[in-house]
């Protein structure tokens, strides 16, 4: 995708999310920016997944379902039965369509609310800089911030820790690739 490319998607982006989801949006492409430039990671596919992490997300319930069924966007069972994570899979189709072509990008907005093992650090900035970026609070956030001043690993593995106690607490069964990212994460050095 080329500079000019980018831009007019990210035009069209501001016209078609609510204000407050665009916000969101810019942030955390600021945060992925600043992430891999940091981690040593190529900022424009950082800034790509991040600019279309969300994209999925300003259509209703409905209009998602029949975006899913007309683009044919693959659902494993268990994002079938929930439609919350519908925004990811259906995210990196509308990035597609939108011209990004390089698949560690489209990989990394597929995974940036449920991740997956073998996660790269491209799939692990796109995940925290969503979860981290400036306008989010939660219990936690300050010391996976601190982490992520010094450790991509580690501020991805507690964030993803941080993210499945809320998940349980909450009632709801763990993503099966949640849990294959955790028991990947088991036992690694850190960057």
């Amino acid at each position: 995708m080329t500079d000019h490319q980018y831009r007019a998607a990210m035009e069209k982006l501001k016209k078609e999310l609510a204000p407050s989801r665009y916000r969101h949006i810019l942030r955390t492409v600021g945060l992925a920016k600043h992430l891999a430039r940091k981690f040593k990671v190529n900022q424009k596919q950082a800034m790509l997944a991040a600019a279309f992490h969300d994209c999925g997300k300003y259509d209703s319930l409905q209009t998602q379902r029949r975006h899913i069924k007309i683009w044919k966007v693959s659902l494993n069972a268990f994002e079938k039965n929930t439609p919350a994570l519908w925004h990811a899979p259906l995210g990196a189709v509308l990035a597609r369509r939108h011209g990004v072509r390089d698949q560690a990008v489209l990989n990394a907005i597929r995974r940036h609310t449920t991740a997956d093992s073998n996660m790269t650090k491209l799939d692990m900035i796109t995940y925290l800089a969503d979860a981290l970026e400036p306008g989010r609070r939660f219990p936690g956030i300050s010391h996976i911030r601190r982490l992520a001043s010094r450790s991509l690993r580690q501020a991805f593995r507690e964030a993803l820790r941080l993210k499945m106690i809320h998940v349980l607490q909450q009632g709801n069964p763990l993503h099966p690739k949640a849990l294959a990212a955790w028991n990947s994460m088991s036992g690694r050095q850190n960057l």
